[in-house]
């Protein structure tokens, strides 16, 4: 289902112009775009979290120990190949 979306007209021009230079639809331009800004937020947080998380020696303690057991948990079963 499609929904309408209120934009600048600076942004319905810039819409135009990457349609025109990728080939792609101005849905399929926004759809990227705010998939590509929903990845940089979650990287963000999750780089704020961490940051968080390492700015004590029991916290950085505490995420080696869970990173240490997703990578055994990751690995389990696997064989060198």
């Amino acid at each position: 289902m499609s929904k309408l979306v209120r934009v600048s007209d600076a942004v319905y021009s810039k819409l135009d112009q990457i349609a025109r230079v990728t080939g792609y639809s101005r849905q399929d331009i926004v759809d990227k775009a705010v998939c590509s800004l929903e990845r940089e937020t979650i990287l963000k947080q999750a780089n704020e979290a961490y940051a968080r998380a390492a700015s004590s020696k029991k916290g950085l303690q505490d995420t080696q120990e869970e990173l240490d057991l997703w990578e055994f948990i990751l690995e389990y079963g696997l064989e060198d190949e």
